[in-house]
């Protein structure tokens, strides 16, 4: 598990940002650069749930642990180049944005 070293409450940079080895590809498929803007991913999100909320974990203390609707968390954190999650469906639904711009995410898993 990630613990959050700062005394501020984040992450710490390099952690969330370098996050993407970690990542179970079985479930994620990474964004192609041509798409990555925050239409595209809010679509994308919007497709695969009813949901309107998100839960963040990000790099910084500003944004993390915090709900907020998706688009707005999206178009906040999308090119921002820090690291983050955007959790969807208490998990079953992700995006990941690491510091890096080719470096995005949507992962979806789902039981059943």
């Amino acid at each position: 598990m990630t613990q959050k070293p700062n005394s501020n409450g984040g992450y710490g940079f390099g952690q969330l940002a370098h996050f993407t080895s970690e990542l179970d590809m079985k479930y994620c498929k990474q964004i192609p650069s041509r798409y990555q803007y925050a239409d595209y991913v809010i679509e994308e999100i919007k497709g695969l749930t009813k949901s309107a909320e998100c839960y963040i974990m990000h790099e910084s203390s500003d944004l993390d642990g915090k709900w907020m609707n998706i688009e707005e968390a999206i178009k906040q954190i999308l090119g921002s180049n820090l690291g983050a999650f955007v959790i969807v469906d208490n998990g079953d639904i992700i995006y990941h944005e690491s510091e890096n711009i080719k470096e995005r995410y949507i992962g979806v898993r789902r039981e059943g």
